[in-house]
């Protein structure tokens, strides 16, 4: 359908493994979504990328992940997403060949974002 629901949803606790990734790191994001209505439900929680300054113009955010989950009235559940540069944070340039560029970014879920830094070395 729409996305209508009989039920509320409250997203909150976002959190990040690391403020700065490396080319081969990896970041882990994290997020607690709690059923505060009076009813089971189902909600998509969907997982967006915002790259801050890029030198092709990107869309304002990108989906980068989701998945959709059950919870009963009260019940909380705290779901991940692992950000990988070469997943997550690549973009193909006009010739077709995907750019990894160092900049900040920010990992959004609901209303909700952290931010953290790329940059290709290893170095923190």
């Amino acid at each position: 359908g729409h996305g209508l629901s009989y039920t509320t949803f409250e997203y909150s606790d976002v959190e990040l493994s690391d403020t700065q990734i490396s080319k081969d790191g990896e970041i882990v994001a994290s997020v607690t979504v709690t059923n505060t209505g009076k009813r089971t439900g189902m909600e998509s929680v969907i997982w967006y990328i915002k790259d801050h300054v890029g030198t092709i113009t990107r869309p304002v955010r990108e989906v980068k992940h989701f998945e959709k989950i059950s919870l009963e009235p009260g019940e909380s559940k705290t779901l991940t997403f692992s950000i990988r540069p070469n997943l997550h944070l690549s973009f193909p340039d006009f010739d077709g060949n995907y750019l990894l560029e160092d900049g900040d970014f920010s990992v959004i879920v609901d209303d909700k974002f952290k931010s953290f830094a790329f940059k290709k070395s290893e170095s923190k």
